[in-house]
């Protein structure tokens, strides 16, 4: 299971504080694909986790434009390639068993890192030099 660390911060409190949100959400729903719960409240984790992101990605989104991010385009077309998974995985969770794959919780959880570790991480280095302000750990 992923745990947040400093080094996952991206020196904004704001997107860490989002960025921790989300990722206690993957948490909740990999414990509650091992541990059984209802349908009805895996449906729930599971379209408070789609809202959830949406939103986030909307607001970082926002940030970078803020900020005149060289590779907004780049990130976005990141956001919108995640949603369109996350959503077709859900799909097909709703149309089913209602059984979340292993497989979707890997993916999860490995562009949650790879996300905030690679991409995430380069505008918090274009913010740093604006700012001139490094405050995030590396």
């Amino acid at each position: 299971m992923i745990e947040w660390t400093k080094n996952l911060s991206v020196g904004n409190q704001k997107m860490d504080e989002q960025h921790i949100g989300l990722l206690k959400l993957i948490q909740y729903l990999e414990k509650s694909s091992d541990f059984g719960v209802s349908d009805e409240e895996l449906d729930t984790v599971i379209s408070e986790l789609v809202n959830y992101t949406e939103q986030h990605l909307r607001e970082e989104e926002e940030y970078l434009k803020s900020i005149g991010y060289p590779d907004f385009d780049k990130h976005v077309a990141l956001h919108k390639f995640f949603i369109k998974r996350v959503n077709s995985f859900f799909a097909q969770f709703l149309a089913n068993e209602r059984n979340v794959d292993k497989e979707v919780l890997k993916f999860l959880g490995d562009w949650f890192l790879n996300h905030i570790k690679v991409e995430d991480k380069q505008y918090a280095i274009y913010s740093e030099k604006l700012t001139g302000n490094l405050s995030y750990p590396t």
